[in-house]
């Protein structure tokens, strides 16, 4: 498909934004017909050379003052007024299209994000992370720059034909000469296409690779770091830089070629004209003059829309990389239900079977039951499969065979989001954001939090320290007293987090191994507490969990 019409049924939703655009075109095209006929009409009363040929247009006639000496100041300001306007008009038509690519891109984004979070985790599993990286940090501004690019060679395109016509209706015999030379000495331009093409399909791929490296490297500091191979990491990532900005100088030198040799062509056949046809001498100077302004305004309006139609392939490439993601998470979706459920009281496995990627068992013939009263402990030995447990229960991930019942409904048949929205999941890797203490604590919940709930839920974590203190309050940001919080407290404000929005299922995992005995117990005592109302489910090695009186489920490592 042409990136054109590709461009076009992308943006076939939202042609009433582009009517405004459209409209403005229409103005400035008026405008720019006018500032050249004013042109002329200066030429011809300042060396009074075909002056009557310009009063016997139709379009002059209806001026509303004559086109003579006594009236040059007036068309000399007219003609100054229209090419403000046309200044005006130009700021006019890059803010809308600025505009026009943020709405567009947004709804876009949105839309890619949706499909992608809705995917199962063997799409996320299977998708390279660097193209993933790359797709949202380069690919999707490259299509909104190319939104910007189609919306903008509209009303050039339009004024290209008005600049273009204009010379014909001037003297039809030298503008057929002029073109022709033009057309000819620009040929030489037409491979640049293929060229931008290729380049634009060669820095997509290098951008993906270069961030993949990176996002090795730092997933894999610490073995890297260790092994003392971080060398040869740095290596590759230095190596895809180089080869991506490569590329990006290439394309980015071809987009900027046509403003530079199209003006210097132009030149060149007026000169050519002017010397062979002695026209400075002759009764077409006026004439030549209105060409000469037509192609001074045509032509960095031509090299424009040729740089734009190159920028189009690199908006191809990266669009069809966004699609592909989309496409493929689409297919990836997860097939749920409508069925809503609330008072969440029991969670069943039933012959559970999970494999990893590689085909090894998982977790085998689980047969658990997890019932609201007491803290359900999954307990065993690292690597025997607990998490993965948690990944079934949110659908995060699926069984390869089982069925798993939620109120004695299948899982399959709950409404997936209303489902999530009642689970709350604390892990061991603590996640406390940049932010103020109460934007760490809210920032997930919809609904508004008091700061007498925060206060009470704070007091019972023992955290009320970090709120009651003279210099220290909810909103004090977490980078002012990152230094003083200790692993243990992000910890307790992490499970604060997960507590203030009173859900129905809680899924602790490993939430105490960075505690000392006495706030594991008291952490495990407000738990015991919590469970006697909602379904917990924790996972723990800690001895104060397993020796507690808790329903305990042993998960073994099958090897």
């Amino acid at each position: 498909m042409s990136v054109y019409l590709k461009i076009y049924d992308f943006i076939s939703g939202y042609k009433d934004i582009f009517f405004f655009l459209i409209l403005i075109v229409l103005i400035q095209s008026s405008i720019n017909f006018f500032s050249v006929i004013f042109f002329g009409s200066i030429i011809a009363i300042i060396t009074k050379n075909n002056l009557n040929l310009i009063l016997e247009n139709d379009l002059i006639t209806k001026l509303p003052f004559e086109i003579n000496s006594s009236n040059l100041g007036f068309i000399i300001l007219f003609f100054c007024i229209s090419l403000f306007l046309l200044s005006v008009i130009n700021l006019c038509i890059n803010y809308y299209s600025l505009k026009i690519k943020f709405k567009i891109t947004k709804n876009y984004l949105n839309k890619i994000l949706k499909s992608i979070f809705e995917s199962q985790f063997s799409f996320f599993n299977s998708t390279n992370k660097g193209k993933l990286i790359n797709s949202f940090v380069n690919e999707i501004d490259k299509v909104g720059s190319g939104i910007v690019t189609f919306a903008r060679i509209i009303p050039t395109f339009f004024q290209c034909i008005i600049f273009i016509s204009l010379p014909f209706f001037i003297n039809f015999k030298i503008s057929l000469y002029v073109y022709f030379i033009l057309i000819l000495l620009s040929l030489p331009m037409i491979p640049l296409t293929k060229m931008g093409k290729n380049f634009g399909t060669n820095n997509t791929k290098m951008a993906n690779i270069f961030l993949k490296y990176l996002g090795d490297s730092f997933s894999n500091k610490t073995f890297l770091i260790s092994q003392n191979k971080f060398s040869i990491i740095i290596d590759k990532i230095i190596d895809s830089y180089k080869k991506t900005s490569n590329f990006a100088i290439k394309s980015g030198t071809l987009d900027g070629a046509p403003q530079i040799i199209l003006p210097s062509i132009s030149i060149l056949v007026i000169v050519i004209f002017i010397e062979h046809f002695d026209l400075l001498n002759s009764s077409y100077l006026v004439d030549l003059s209105m060409i000469i302004f037509s192609l001074y305004r045509l032509l960095p309006l031509l090299a424009s829309i040729y740089g734009s139609h190159l920028k189009l392939y690199t908006f191809n490439e990266s669009f069809n990389q966004l699609e592909i993601l989309s496409i493929e998470s689409k297919k990836n979706k997860l097939i749920y239900g409508n069925k809503k459920i609330n008072n969440i009281e029991n969670i069943k496995l039933s012959s559970i079977n999970y494999l990893d990627d590689s085909n090894n068992k998982i977790l085998d013939k689980i047969n658990f039951n997890f019932k609201i009263g007491k803290i359900n402990l999954i307990y065993g030995e690292s690597g025997s499969g607990k998490s993965t447990i948690f990944h079934l229960i949110t659908r995060y991930k699926e069984p390869f065979s089982g069925e798993i019942s939620i109120n004695g409904k299948q899982i399959y048949e709950l409404d997936l989001p209303s489902y999530r929205n009642q689970i709350s999941l604390l892990g061991q890797d603590v996640v406390i954001f940049n932010a103020s203490l109460r934007e760490n604590l809210t920032w997930f919940h919809n609904v508004k939090v008091t700061d007498k709930k925060i206060s009470s839920i704070f007091k019972k974590l023992n955290l009320t320290h970090l709120i009651n203190n003279k210099n220290k309050s909810l909103d004090l940001m977490i980078s002012d007293i990152s230094e003083t919080i200790s692993g243990g407290e992000k910890q307790r404000i992490a499970l604060a987090r997960c507590l203030i929005s009173d859900p129905n299922i809680i899924l602790l995992d490993e939430i105490t191994s960075s505690l000392d005995k006495e706030n594991s117990r008291l952490i495990l005592n407000l738990i015991k507490t919590i469970a006697r109302t909602k379904l917990v489910i924790a996972i723990s090695h800690d001895p104060i969990w397993i020796n507690s009186n808790l329903n305990k489920f042993y998960v073994s490592k099958n090897i």
